[in-house]
């Protein structure tokens, strides 16, 4: 948590500011491990992630930082189901000496588990694919980057630059929107904000890793003062959130006077949706929002645009019966109506950064002579059916030819965009368009 950031945070539980309690560790002007404090609560910052809930979690890993123990208070907190278990704990240890011994034992079990989870995840340099498991949700994870969810916001990638100086990239789980910002946006801040600790750390780790981290629950206010962002952007979590109400105003405070608000995959309640949350129909999301211009788009059309046509059309009006019709709709809301502009030749964008290539992980590769035959995988029938555009949009088999093949180990590929012809940059930014060949964080595969 770079020090000079907090000077534009406020407890988003007393409003008060932030002062520094206690630096354990730090570097470049960031704390690494300290504590910080306000009228009403003092918070832990770990691994230079700032931890701003109040629970049962939040004040053992005080203690272990006063007591200087400073890994465990970061096992603790990267531990999956730590949040969950600290409250346990501190349920029974109220309940008597029964409780008390139960709260103990559930205490031990936190020790070692948390240790554990460290050790065999963390402590060795796994990739981030490797460090994600098997079951439905992780293979999402692992191929996030082959979805139109996240393709959605390859379009806004010229906007957000003109609005580029503070980006907050809320509820970013655990980091494909916050690597998108980082490598095509490159803003001169970028703030990422989720609920689970876990997540922002597999961040940090993987895909943004000069951001500022904090850890928040979104249902309260946020911890920033007011007009601090030129851009918000939200995918794939509003209908998470339970108190949209409040977080809508909260966005359209810390939003500068000129800036940019971008809600993307919000699930629509007139139709299904994979784990629909709290879901609104259109005209309940647009009421949300009363102090900003805003537009809604069907999500599917938004990709479209820009997959098979190269442009972004923020100017194109929907009927109502368009956006009900969608199951999923991407908002952007404006302080600026200057700023509502149609795009073309947006992939540019996109195809200009070629820093750490690999061929999907999608695609199966066999090799013949000197080239190598891709064939696309199935990586579940749940997944194939919660993103249908990506099954039709994939090539089910393509060829890379040999001057690509010959620089390619394993899935990677060891050349820069320099070392390249003409002609193979051309055949490179194909297999790109394809999502065949993907740039993926240092780390990944």
């Amino acid at each position: 948590m770079k020090i000079k950031f907090l000077e534009l945070m406020k407890c988003p539980y007393c409003g008060f500011d932030f002062n520094i309690s206690k630096i354990y560790r730090e570097a470049n002007e960031e704390i690494l491990e300290g504590i910080i404090a306000c009228e009403c609560n003092e918070y832990p910052i770990l691994d230079g992630i700032l931890f701003l809930k109040i629970n049962p979690l939040k004040k053992y890993l005080i203690k272990c930082l006063k007591e200087g123990q400073l890994n465990r208070a970061l096992e603790h907190a990267v531990f999956n189901i730590g949040e969950r278990a600290c409250e346990f704990s501190a349920f029974f240890n109220s309940k008597g000496l029964f409780g008390s011994a139960l709260g103990k034992a559930i205490s031990i079990f936190i020790e070692n588990q948390s240790m554990n989870d460290y050790k065999n995840n963390f402590s060795s340099n796994k990739t981030f694919t490797n460090l994600m498991g098997n079951n439905e949700y992780n293979i999402y994870l692992k191929n996030r980057f082959s979805t139109e969810s996240l393709w959605s916001i390859y379009p806004f990638i010229s906007i957000l630059k003109e609005n580029s100086d503070r980006i907050l990239d809320l509820s970013c789980g655990m980091g494909h929107s916050s690597f998108i910002l980082s490598t095509y946006v490159r803003p001169q801040q970028l703030v990422c904000a989720d609920y689970h600790f876990r997540q922002l750390y597999i961040n940090k780790r993987y895909f943004a890793k000069d951001a500022t981290f904090i850890c928040l629950d979104a249902n309260c206010q946020l911890p920033f003062k007011n007009g601090i962002f030129s851009s918000l952007l939200m995918l794939d979590a509003f209908h998470y959130i339970l108190e949209r109400s409040s977080l809508a105003q909260e966005m359209d405070r810390v939003i500068s006077s000129k800036g940019l608000l971008l809600l993307l995959h919000i699930h629509n309640s007139l139709n299904h949706n994979v784990g629909s949350g709290w879901a609104l129909p259109p005209c309940g999301w647009l009421n949300l929002f009363q102090n900003m211009y805003v537009r809604m788009f069907p999500e599917w059309t938004v990709v479209e645009d820009y997959i098979y046509r190269d442009k972004l059309e923020l100017t194109r009006e929907y009927s109502i019966a368009d956006l009900d019709s969608s199951n999923a709709l991407a908002v952007i809301g404006l302080k600026n109506k200057s700023l509502l502009n149609d795009y073309n030749n947006v992939w540019q964008n996109y195809l200009k950064y070629k820093t750490n290539m690999i061929i999907n992980p999608l695609y199966a590769i066999e090799h013949k002579m000197d080239e190598f035959v891709l064939q696309r995988r199935t990586a579940s029938e749940s997944f194939s059916n919660e993103f249908p555009l990506k099954e039709s949009y994939l090539p089910k088999e393509c060829t890379i030819n040999r001057d690509i093949a010959k620089v390619i180990d394993g899935r990677a590929i060891y050349a820069k965009a320099p070392e390249f012809t003409e002609r193979n940059i051309h055949y490179l930014d194909d297999l790109m368009r394809k999502f065949v060949i993907l740039n993926v964080p240092q780390g990944y595969l």
